[in-house]
Formats: C-alpha cells, structure tokens, sequence
C-alpha cells in the first residue's frame, strides 16, 4: 500500500467516525456530498496553473482551463 493510499483511508475512516450513519439521512449525505463536490470542482477551477484530479482507478474526473490548454 502507497503512503497516498494510507492517507486517503486515514482520512476516509475519520470521517466516517465523526457522525454515526443513522444520525444522518440519505437526503442530507447527498446534500453535503454534493456541496463537497461543488467546492472540490471551484477550487480546481479557480487555480491559474494546469491543475487535474484522478479518482482511485486513475481516470481523469477534474481539469482546470489551464490544464485543457496546456
């Protein structure tokens, strides 16, 4: 396992920790999920460099302006 595969289930397990799943509803983990996702998607978008995202199969999810024009 990479050191960036530890970080990401370190990460992944805190966050599962901190609400347990019967606290929250569906609608509201899609809501947030969605909010995360269009502030991951503003912060890309606002870099001036070539910025790109990979999810964990390694396909391309995110690109900036910049990284379409390099």
């Amino acid at each position: 396992m990479t050191p960036h595969e530890r970080e990401t289930m370190t990460f992944r397990s805190q966050l599962e920790a901190d609400v347990p799943p019967e606290e929250k509803s569906r609608e509201q983990l899609r809501r947030e999920r969605d909010q995360w996702r269009e502030l991951f998607t503003q912060l890309i978008e606002q870099f001036p460099e070539p910025t790109f995202a990979v999810d964990d199969e390694r396909r391309l999810v995110h690109f900036n302006d910049a990284a379409e024009e390099a």
